[in-house]
């Protein structure tokens, strides 16, 4: 799992797990998927570590062992990166989007982008954007502000975030037509289906 560079400030570490012998003794383990936040409440073992696999240390806080689960058959990206809010982790695995405190692994949520396809940091305007095959989620310092579902059927794609507004292109049945989006509120100026 790699981080996605943003100048985005944390109050975060993050340190991927690659084996057993990485994990720190009496760290807390929480499972991380679609349906619930919980602790692991099993004996781990490397046969469950994977790209997945992230320890999260945040500066006021113990740290933690997230096992975010993701549907594996996807082959799509793996990555985290910090958020607008200094205290969110954003963690990105297979069709899964964690969004979270990183003091507090049960406030962990699937954001509503599946599958994802990419993530786009516009830090000129306090924003992530996450695009999924028909749509795109915005994020700032306040956590999740928008969501355009239905803006394409297949292949939203993010080409320019210049003067608050979100430049890009669809399929449109077979027909790639170009969208633009009001960066602040979600508004679609041009384009959609």
């Amino acid at each position: 799992m790699k981080e996605v560079k943003s100048n985005f400030p944390r109050t975060f570490e993050i340190s991927p797990l690659k084996t057993l012998a990485d994990a720190i003794e009496g760290l807390p383990i929480f499972e991380l998927r679609e349906e619930a936040v919980e602790p692991f409440q099993k004996a781990l073992t490397e046969k469950q570590l994977s790209s997945y696999s992230l320890i999260v240390s945040p500066a006021d806080s113990s740290s933690w062992l997230g096992l975010f689960w993701a549907d594996m058959a996807c082959a799509s990206p793996d990555y985290w990166l910090s958020c607008p809010d200094p205290d969110s982790l954003l963690v990105i695995t297979g069709f899964e989007c964690f969004y979270g405190k990183a003091a507090d692994p049960l406030s962990f949520t699937v954001m509503p982008v599946r599958p994802v396809q990419d993530v786009v940091v516009c830090e000129s305007h306090n924003l992530i954007l996450i695009t999924g095959d028909t749509e795109i989620l915005a994020i700032n310092e306040r956590g999740s502000v928008w969501h355009i579902n239905d803006l394409a059927y297949d292949s939203v794609i993010i080409t320019d975030v210049r003067g608050g507004v979100i430049s890009g292109h669809g399929d449109q049945d077979w027909f790639d037509r170009p969208f633009k989006i009001d960066a602040s509120t979600g508004r679609i100026i041009k384009g959609g289906i």
